[in-house]
């Protein structure tokens, strides 16, 4: 029998419509804003993982790996890592233990297990403490909730320690930000994702006032387009051939 393969963009793929279809169960707010970026073949996947979620006042930075798939050079970015956090005398360690996490699934017969550790621990001992689903419901809480224990410049410094630990120097990707409300979407281009521009409540304030007023407009052209279709139809029917016996 066949060994199952259960490939990562499979499941960053259901990650990302789980963890959407569970924000939307769970927010009230009228207009949520978010940044969701798949970083797979972008200049930033190597120097920053798999997925980087941003929603206002939380940050998730992701990597998603196979049991079979693990690299030497991630070990050793994992390494260097921890020694640059315990150089700085963890500062970064409860920042990094929160947003910076390691995902390893692997297929069981029908179905699949996985390890959810942070980042730091993914090459060592630490005990996953979340299925996929426990791990999706977490993260959507945070999302909807938005209270974060750190300052935005904490969560850009960690970043940019991030990328500078990888790569050792920065390489600049854009990203969207989505803003949903009243079942309508609307999006914005971000020049850089690292910017972390969702951190920053005047920016997020701003960005809903903007966004609450066009999908009123919105609201207004839609109901006017009716309303003129709506008098057009009865004008045809007024003015439209009589048939008489």
């Amino acid at each position: 029998m066949n060994q199952l393969k259960l490939y990562e963009n499979v499941v960053i793929g259901n990650f990302l419509y789980g963890l959407g279809a569970s924000i939307r169960a769970k927010s009230s707010s009228e207009v949520f804003v978010s940044s969701v970026n798949l970083l797979q073949q972008s200049p930033v996947d190597t120097t920053l993982g798999d997925v980087l979620l941003e929603f206002p006042g939380i940050i998730r930075l992701i990597e998603f790996k196979r049991p079979q798939n693990k690299s030497k050079k991630e070990s050793e970015n994992v390494e260097r890592l921890n020694i640059a956090i315990s150089d700085q005398k963890d500062k970064f360690l409860e920042i990094s233990r929160s947003v910076h996490w390691f995902i390893e699934t692997d297929p069981k017969q029908d179905t699949f297990v996985s390890r959810i550790v942070p980042y730091i621990s993914a090459y060592s001992e630490y005990v996953s403490r979340y299925s996929l689903d426990q791990f999706i419901e977490l993260v959507a809480d945070e999302a909807v909730n938005t209270k974060s224990s750190f300052s935005p410049r904490d969560l850009r410094e960690y970043i940019d320690l991030v990328q500078f630990i990888f790569a050792d120097k920065k390489s600049g990707a854009g990203g969207l930000i989505l803003a949903i409300g009243e079942g309508k979407l609307r999006f914005a281009e971000l020049t850089d994702m690292t910017q972390l521009k969702l951190q920053h409540r005047v920016f997020v304030a701003e960005i809903q006032r903007e966004y609450e007023l066009l999908f009123k407009l919105m609201d207004i052209y839609e109901e006017s387009l009716v309303q003129s279709q709506q008098k057009n139809i009865k004008s045809q029917r007024r003015s439209g051939p009589s048939l008489e016996r």
